[in-house]
């Protein structure tokens, strides 16, 4: 039998939950996640294998970024640009729990001239009824034309498999873009900088994470079930320093205390994490 390929753009506003649908989907975090605004802020690829059909997954940020014209954005958007390109077939992730839907209609045109499939997830079905479900689908349904529309929840993977199966019908016979045991494009030190952040983002003030960076020092498998990692936490404002210390140290233990617990999952090791906060004018 031949090999099957599917490309897949997921978009949509902040804290819609493409990230964890990406992590449920695949199996394995591979995306951090977080109640603040884009958590996401570069294009992670996410591939599925299914026997002989692999998925590729394009995570964005935000489209808030959209709105912006930081040269950072600006490399987002053409990020973002190339991955609708290389896709057949983009999901559109809206929080159905929210009282409005912001559905961001140039972009959306945009991808009808560009002549693109489109998906609306309608995801966090979880947080509310079904008698307010239904007049969301009818009223993107109306005023949008796009029929395609799959209520899920990402949290509880409810709807998930529905929408998977509708994806595979899409797949055409082509040879894979990565080997089978590939989950992402991102290597294991993108990835634990990555988990560190997660852990900044979930204890720091809301700014803060966002003006700094994480960077390993060393990677390390002492045994075989033991990984030492160091990392730095890089800050551009003295200021920084005492927030993320804490009082007596206390701050800095609990991020590397969660942020090690989260890596020795994900790597199936005992991870000893060392943290050094530099400050770099």
């Amino acid at each position: 039998m031949k090999n099957k390929l599917i490309k897949i753009s997921l978009i949509g506003n902040t804290n819609t939950g493409k990230s964890t649908f990406l992590n449920n989907v695949i199996g394995k975090k591979i995306s951090i996640t977080s109640k603040k605004q884009n958590t996401t802020i570069d294009s992670i690829i996410g591939i599925l294998n299914l026997k002989e059909l692999q998925i590729i997954f394009y995570d964005s940020p935000g489209l808030i970024f959209m709105r912006s014209k930081s040269n950072l954005n600006r490399t987002l958007r053409k990020e973002l640009w190339n991955s609708i390109e290389l896709s057949d077939i983009i999901l559109y992730f809206l929080d159905c729990s929210k009282k409005i839907l912001r559905i961001d209609e140039q972009l959306i045109k945009s991808l009808f001239d560009d002549k693109k499939i489109i998906f609306i997830v309608l995801n966090k079905i979880d947080l509310i009824s079904k008698n307010n479900l239904i007049p969301q689908i009818d009223f993107i349904n109306k005023k949008y034309n796009l029929n395609d529309i799959f209520p899920i929840s990402s949290k509880n993977n409810t709807g998930i498999n529905e929408l998977l199966d509708k994806l595979k019908s899409y797949a055409s016979n082509q040879s894979w873009i990565y080997k089978k045991n590939i989950k992402t494009n991102k290597d294991n030190i993108y990835i634990s900088n990555d988990i560190t952040r997660e852990s900044l983002l979930k204890f720091l003030n809301k700014e803060i994470p966002y003006l700094i960076k994480v960077e390993n020092s060393k990677w390390k498998v002492v045994s075989k079930n033991n990984l030492i990692i160091n990392q730095n936490i890089i800050i551009n404002r003295l200021s920084y320093r005492k927030i993320i210390l804490g009082k007596n140290g206390q701050m800095i233990k609990k991020i590397r205390e969660y942020s090690q617990k989260r890596l020795s999952l994900y790597f199936l090791k005992n991870v000893h994490l060392y943290i050094n906060v530099n400050y770099v004018k």
